[in-house]
């Protein structure tokens, strides 16, 4: 079957206006659960249909990944497995592009246990001419990507979207996609870009045990809370454990660079932030940000003093009670990037092409006669996320009794990182905790707290 007739089974759908909209797209409804070749191959065939006729208006689409096998009626990038395709019809006012942008094709799923794919092809892919106009690999963890293609000429193109197998835990993985223009903060006045960063609220309390091989660490045993290295170095033994995520809302980028001495009686750790200016890339500030250290059990470099969070006690009333915390923990960083778009942000203004990923947060990019430099950072719009399994996403409750209390999380609580605003790097959560000092132990996540003190 090719491309054409794909399209003529599966449909076409488009959507103009709401940001918040989402479609279903064949493939994606009560059959999901199933995990046959017939049905794989099946959701694979859909496609769909986004239009950029608007600078104001985004267009969206969704659909299902699969493990189907390839067609030959797909480009070379779906040499592994069946890509889903839509197509991408952009028909925008003549001169749009007298200020700088493009139109953004993003896509985004459900955790970072998956890795998607990201192609963009001016035509079909498969024609003499056609050229692949963007791509981003999902490479790891991450749950969404994206593109931007840059002054866009208007025509017919074609966006895939290919899971892959190799990097991915599911068979089949649901996504959203996103088209619209994003233009680049205006020139004048010439300014310095500068981040906000924004706290997110825990999604995930718990007492589990914890499991990430990446680095190393041996997973403890079961109804263990705690990885070796962390009671090793913090002489932790109950670990209540949660995600961290914040996501940077401002006009800027928050860069950081981490300067590697390459004179071995240099012991300077330093982590510099840079700031670009609205006139140029080339026209930048950089600016001490606090220092780094190495972790020689994970290998990898900490940006110290990174998030702060503590475990407070309430009153009747549920409100934050006693002059000091409870436990208290503080969070380095290992490696700051670009993971998912923020979910106030899907669709809209401001959101910039994905730039920082692991694994580059980890390897030199930069160099000069006295540094080596790791680069990492936070794009506007984006998310970076430290799941409750990672190493280092714990509080130590040994002790605490059963209760109410007030779990409270600081993103940059020294100020290291210059940004626009400072008071919204904090944020609180209502957790219950019971059966403490049992193998029984719970804790039960109860929604927002109050603000900050």
């Amino acid at each position: 079957m090719n491309l054409r007739s794909m399209r003529q089974v599966c449909g076409t759908f488009a959507l103009l206006g709401s940001a918040a909209a989402s479609i279903t797209a064949c493939g994606s409804g009560s059959d999901f659960g199933t995990d046959s070749a017939a049905s794989l191959a099946q959701e694979a065939l859909c496609s769909g249909r986004v239009v950029v006729k608007n600078q104001d208006k985004a267009d969206f689409a969704s659909g299902v990944a699969t493990t189907a096998p390839p067609s030959p009626a797909q480009p070379d990038v779906c040499a592994t497995v069946k890509c889903v395709a839509f197509d991408l019809d952009i028909d925008l006012p003549r001169q749009i592009w007298r200020k700088p942008g493009g139109v953004q094709v993003a896509i985004r799923w459900p955790d970072d246990t998956n890795i998607l794919n990201l192609f963009v092809y001016e035509g079909t892919g498969q024609q003499q001419g056609d050229i692949q106009v963007g791509s981003q690999l999902g490479v790891l963890a991450a749950s969404a990507g994206s593109v931007l293609l840059r002054s866009v000429a208007n025509g017919h193109y074609t966006i895939y979207v290919a899971l892959d197998p190799a990097g991915s835990v599911d068979t089949r993985v649901p996504f959203d996609v996103v088209a619209r223009v994003q233009f680049d903060p205006d020139v004048r006045p010439i300014r310095p870009l500068r981040p906000d960063l924004a706290i997110r609220t825990q999604s995930h309390v718990g007492f589990e045990t914890p499991s990430f091989p990446f680095f190393g660490d041996p997973d403890p045993a079961p109804g263990e809370t705690c990885y070796d290295s962390e009671k090793a170095e913090d002489g932790a033994r109950t670990c209540l454990r949660f995600d961290q995520s914040f996501a940077n809302i401002g006009e800027g980028a928050a860069e950081l660079r981490f300067a590697i001495p390459r004179d071995p009686a240099d012991t300077s750790h330093n982590v510099i932030e840079r700031t670009y200016f609205s006139d140029s890339a080339a026209h930048y500030q950089d600016t001490p940000a606090g220092e780094f250290e190495f972790h020689s059990a994970h290998g990898h470099f900490h940006y110290e003093n990174f998030a702060k969070s503590a475990l407070w006690a309430t009153d009747a009333k549920g409100r934050q009670a006693g002059m000091a915390p409870v436990t208290t923990g503080r969070k380095v960083s290992f490696c700051f990037e670009d993971e998912s778009i923020d979910d106030g942000l899907w669709g809209m203004r401001g959101v910039g092409p994905r730039t920082y990923r692991a694994p580059d947060c980890l390897v030199v990019q930069a160099s000069d006669a006295n540094f080596d430099y790791l680069i990492q950072g936070l794009t506007p719009g984006w998310v970076d996320l430290y799941q409750w399994y990672l190493p280092g996403q714990y509080l130590e409750v040994t002790g605490v009794p059963d209760g109410l209390y007030i779990l409270q999380t600081q993103i940059d609580p020294d100020n290291g990182i210059i940004e626009t605003n400072e008071r919204n790097n904090c944020g609180t959560v209502r957790v219950r905790l019971s059966r403490m000092g049992t193998p029984q132990r719970k804790a039960e996540l109860l929604g927002p707290g109050p603000a900050c003190k």
